[in-house]
């Protein structure tokens, strides 16, 4: 597992493999994965993660910003992923968690990868209190998910679309052409996406 409270830069890519009661754990700075194997095995805990350490909770990738002092340059934290695959055993793949009065600014950008949770939603959202709710800023342009991504978390000209039953992802609103890539057993449905408005939605070879 990793956990990561420290300002500066993290890129997992490749054939890399990181296991751990929460897989990756994100606090600081920029953090950008483009590959690899993320799994969460532990169980999922009620309310908000500890307010220092690492904290167990069952997610691929805990997105978790706090203020710390001293910092160097900044507390932001930034996390980017273009691909590989998250897993959870028994929470969500990916869960961003604002902490009490917490002002720090982070982001979460999705282009890509796999997200599947066994127990829960594929990205689940806590926060102490209502105001710090969009703390951290959410923006899925793709990937797969194991179950439906909210509108308020799609990237801006992108949708929620089911592409066949226990996956999901977003699709661009004015135009869509490209390959969804084969998911779990290999069944691919390209012709799946309703919804409403004059945009067009093409899914081809």
């Amino acid at each position: 597992a990793i956990y990561w409270p420290a300002e500066g830069s993290l890129t997992i890519e490749g054939s890399a493999a990181i296991e751990g009661d929460t897989g990756i754990e994100a606090r600081m700075g920029t953090i950008t994965i483009e590959g690899g194997t993320i799994s969460g095995m532990g169980e999922p805990i009620e309310g908000l993660p500890t307010g220092g350490g690492a904290c167990v909770e069952g997610s691929a990738l805990l997105v978790c910003s706090q203020m710390y002092d001293k910092c160097v340059t900044s507390p932001n934290l930034d996390v980017v992923i273009t691909d590989g695959l998250f897993s959870s055993v028994n929470g969500h793949a990916v869960t961003v968690q604002n902490m009490k009065k917490n002002e720090v600014p982070a982001s979460l950008v999705i282009s890509g990868g796999e997200f599947v949770a066994n127990g829960a939603e594929a990205l689940g959202e806590k926060a102490a209190n209502e105001d710090k709710a969009d703390v951290t800023t959410i923006a899925i342009s793709g990937g797969l998910f194991s179950s439906e991504v909210a509108e308020k978390n799609c990237a801006e000209g992108f949708i929620p679309v089911f592409i066949y039953e226990g996956v999901y992802g977003v699709a661009n609103i004015y135009s869509f052409a490209g390959t969804v890539s084969a998911y779990g057993d290999g069944k691919v449905n390209r012709n799946v996406a309703v919804f409403d408005g004059d945009a067009t939605l093409e899914f081809v070879e």
